[in-house]
């Protein structure tokens, strides 16, 4: 099973807090809203700085906010900033092929975990940060009006 870190999750959750704040906002801002630990979160932001994903500001009214639109921020590039890169088995990472057992040329799978592979990129490469943004949005507006239903 294709599974991420809470390193990811927590990663994509405080660029999505960020994408939909127009304020700087400090880590135990972000860590109460999304419900992760600071000192893990601190460590993510400052890989995600490094990557030039967020920006932090200093002062009394300083934090953290994103450096680029949100639009331009894929689940694959929050993937590759905090895990580095991506591959779904260790031989199609980058460096990866030196701990495969079995060369390439003699490998019956590699071809197939080729093509899954790039079929995952290609759709974490179309998820933005944008788009997780107006799907919750959506997602809130839904409960919202189920809500006002409800209650009528």
């Amino acid at each position: 099973m294709l599974k991420f870190t809470l390193k990811v999750e927590y990663a994509l959750k405080a660029l999505v807090r960020l994408g939909l704040s127009e304020e700087p906002m400090s880590v135990p801002q972000i860590s109460k809203a999304e419900r992760i630990p600071p000192n893990f979160l601190e460590q993510i932001l400052v890989r995600l700085r490094r990557k030039g994903f967020v920006r932090s500001i200093r002062g009394k009214k300083g934090g953290y906010m994103l450096a680029l639109p949100p639009y331009e921020i894929t689940v694959l590039d929050v993937i590759e900033a905090v895990e580095g890169k991506y591959g779904l088995v260790k031989c199609l990472i980058p460096g990866g092929e030196e701990e495969c057992f079995v060369p390439a040329t003699d490998c019956v799978l590699r071809s197939v975990w080729n093509r899954v592979q790039a079929k995952i990129k290609d759709i974490l490469s179309d998820i933005t940060i944008e788009s997780i943004i107006q799907e919750s949005n959506l997602r809130e507006t839904l409960r919202r009006k189920v809500k006002v239903v409800q209650h009528s």
